[in-house]
């Protein structure tokens, strides 16, 4: 402990830095990283469009000519060609493809700056050596094989944004400075720019404490802050405002016009929130695969078998299933164990819920004074109860509060070796002697675990809703999304495929997905809308072979516009011919 504490925190948090980016960059080098080609989540192909533009240094691209031809899911096709999301997760992906060659770098450095902001934060809420363990324990859950640090959906820049408002908020009121209110305007604009509804309930939490703290104190010590700590903090929060608004501008055509706002309007059947109605009339009803995803699927009807559910029922099961994800995705020491050692059962670790639940009302209700420990369940309720608002539930819709799971998971621990220390059960054990114990024992046991992961090539533990938009198997005789972008790509001629589907294929399985610039990408994907649309396709893209494209349960076919639709090309590979029927 005193080691720490002679060191300079900025020492320690450009350390967590350093191990939060280096291992899962390590496990990617392992395993491997998704490939952008292939069929991912659709949340991923959206992202990276994002990127893609961000990349080539704009904020959107114009629409295609005949939008109804590269509709996908979560993608705006009018007034522009953007994704509907919040750009900060993109903007890592950019930075990522743009200055290191592969929009995954861009994963794993927010995953670096979330293990140092994380680090920062509980050293704030508890002291540099718990920090250290909770900082440590985060990173074994969550930065090494957790989706968050294996693919291109997000979360962790959301957590890191919480991890500084959070943070700064702590910091400030213990000791503020000019570089801390940066900070916690820094978090605010990540938040807004990432999970903005979850963010905006983890800032009003923090809003009356920060109010209270400003208006503390001496007539002096008032305009003090307000002057050293308001000026920079509403500077930042500022010029982050008005990119998101010039953003809006960009994408929609109107700077008060969210994207992700936008698109629910054009193609979706209901709003974001339950007491939105649920039969409105989408404005882009199109007779296309896109309008089937989004009327048709279950995952995106509330009320249908399978999707959300209604009323009553549905907001009591939103709220057990958050409170059960927020203990079982983050808190649970289960998370530190090989996936064939735990029981795929929902109610897996229930008994350490209990005890965990229990502890913890034994806790609040036995502490006298009002403090952190009711600040961190306060701000944690109130963004469970938010989130019931809405009709989902995913780990990363809970990103901006998962900073205070790690805090209530140490100080749980910490109150626990109090109270044993109390009795003569553990009365010579010293707390910073089972500190390090565990700062040992969680490394070796999350290395073994995901070493057994990788060497069995599992691939990164998406949620259960999106398993069904995993690839084709790579045993199909057909030939998967990225074989067909690379065998098109090596042809002479640049390539516009028109794709459709057997009856087999998923709604979730989309292959419809373009880069950033339609006209000098060598291989377009289009939707196949019948033989009167591909004239306008092959006018809107002279000088470029047609080709067409079935996919089937065993793979896709394709064959040339001028040959027999039923005499596929054959394409070898070393162990098999594929691309046949």
């Amino acid at each position: 402990m005193k080691v720490l504490n002679r060191l300079p925190i900025w020492v320690l948090i450009a350390t967590w830095m350093v191990v939060g980016t280096t291992l899962p960059g390590l496990s990617g080098w392992a395993s491997g990283v998704r490939d952008p080609n292939d069929v991912l989540v659709h949340d991923e192909h959206a992202y990276l469009l994002q990127a893609d533009t961000f990349a080539h240094g704009r904020f959107t691209n114009a629409p295609p000519r005949h939008p109804e031809l590269f509709e996908s899911p979560h993608i705006l096709v009018e007034p522009s060609y953007q994704a509907k999301y919040p750009p900060a997760q993109a903007l890592f992906l950019a930075f990522g493809q743009r200055c290191l060659g592969h929009p995954i770098w861009g994963v794993w450095l927010s995953c670096g700056l979330f293990a140092a902001a994380l680090y920062w934060m509980l050293a704030g809420w508890t002291n540099r050596l718990w920090a250290m363990l909770g900082t440590e324990f985060a990173v074994a859950v969550l930065g090494i094989t957790h989706y968050w640090a294996t693919s291109y959906w997000g979360g962790m820049v959301a957590a890191c944004g919480g991890a500084l408002v959070l943070g700064g908020t702590r910091w400030s009121m213990r000791r503020w400075s000019t570089v801390r209110a940066l900070l916690t305007g820094l978090g605010t604009v990540i938040l807004a720019n990432s999970r903005p509804y979850e963010g905006a309930v983890v800032c009003l939490a923090c809003a009356p404490a920060l109010a209270w703290w400003l208006l503390s104190g001496s007539g002096v010590q008032r305009r003090r802050k307000l002057i050293g700590w308001c000026g920079p903090f509403v500077l930042v929060v500022a010029a982050g405002a008005a990119g998101m608004a010039l953003y809006n501008r960009a994408v929609t055509g109107s700077w008060k016009a969210l994207p992700y706002v936008l698109h629910q309007k054009q193609y979706m059947t209901f709003g974001t929130f339950r007491w939105q109605p649920i039969n409105q009339v989408p404005e882009r009803r199109l007779s296309t695969r896109v309008r089937l995803f989004y009327e048709e699927d279950r995952l995106t009807n509330p009320g249908t078998p399978g999707g959300p559910q209604l009323g009553a029922a549905g907001v009591d099961f939103s709220l057990r299933q958050a409170f059960l994800s927020l203990f079982q995705s983050f808190i649970s020491p289960f998370n530190l164990l090989p996936k064939s050692a735990v029981r795929e059962s929902p109610t897996d670790g229930s008994w350490l819920l209990v005890v965990f639940g229990a502890s913890t009302a034994w806790f609040l209700c036995t502490t006298k004074r009002w403090g952190l420990l009711h600040a961190a369940w306060s701000i944690l309720i109130l963004e469970v109860l938010a989130g019931a608002a809405a009709w989902w539930t995913l780990c990363h819709y809970q990103a901006p509060i998962v900073c205070l799971c790690y805090f209530l998971a140490i100080d749980w621990l910490r109150r626990v070796i109090l109270a044993f220390r109390r009795t003569r059960l553990l009365r010579f054990v010293r707390v910073q002697g089972a500190i390090l114990v565990l700062m040992l024992l969680i490394p070796t046991v999350a290395l073994e675990s995901r070493i057994d992961r990788l060497f069995q090539d599992q691939g990164p533990s998406l949620p259960q809703v999106v398993a069904i938009a995993s690839p084709l198997p790579s045993s199909s005789r057909g030939l998967t999304r990225p074989q067909l972008v690379e065998f098109l790509a090596r042809q002479k001629r640049p390539a516009i495929a028109v794709v459709s589907y057997d009856s087999g294929i998923l709604l979730s399985q989309e292959w419809v997905y373009n880069s950033a610039d339609l006209e000098s990408q060598r291989v377009v994907l289009a939707h196949d809308l019948g033989p009167k649309e591909l004239p306008m396709l092959v006018t809107d893209f002279p000088g470029r072979d047609l080709w067409h494209v079935r996919v089937t349960p065993r793979g896709a076919t394709l064959w040339r516009d001028e040959d027999s639709p039923r005499t596929p090309v054959s394409v070898q590979r070393p162990d098999s011919r594929i691309g046949e029927d």
